[in-house]
């Protein structure tokens, strides 16, 4: 048996022998402090891959050179080479959830400055590897 990650509007000609898993998407950002952002996903994912920096990104919609809290700056692209890391910022399960998570930068988020958060590589727990992006949301510091 074959076993594949796609999204639910993705078909697949040949059914047989094919499992479906969901891959989870963002759907809320919001800003609970000076240097905290919250993100929740439409289902619960593998917590080692939600709380792993290097599956996340924040990019800096207004500078070609990033600032503030960003890696990469508006005409680059996401990389492994430039998304956030362990030394940058710490990403934490709330209370347990597999769902929502808190993501702490070691700097302010500066107040006015836009960013876009680009997330990838995350599944549910137990799927195989995943190549894709689970969303992106663009926020403004507060």
């Amino acid at each position: 048996m074959k076993t594949y990650l796609k999204t639910p509007t993705q078909e697949d000609d040949n059914k047989k022998n094919v499992v479906i898993l969901p891959i989870p998407m963002l759907v809320k950002l919001e800003q609970l402090s000076p240097s905290q952002i919250e993100i929740s996903y439409d289902i619960d994912v593998d917590i080692r891959l939600g709380t792993k920096s290097t599956n996340y990104w924040i990019k800096d919609t207004m500078n070609v050179i990033p600032k503030g809290i960003a890696t990469p700056g508006r005409n680059t692209s996401a990389n492994p080479r430039n998304s956030l890391t362990d030394s940058f910022v710490k990403i934490n399960s709330k209370n347990g959830s597999a769902k929502t998570f808190i993501l702490t930068f070691n700097h302010v988020i500066p107040r006015g400055a836009e960013y876009m958060l680009i997330i990838c590589y995350i599944t549910i727990k137990g799927a195989p590897h995943y190549n894709g992006d689970n969303g992106m949301a663009t926020f403004i510091g507060k």
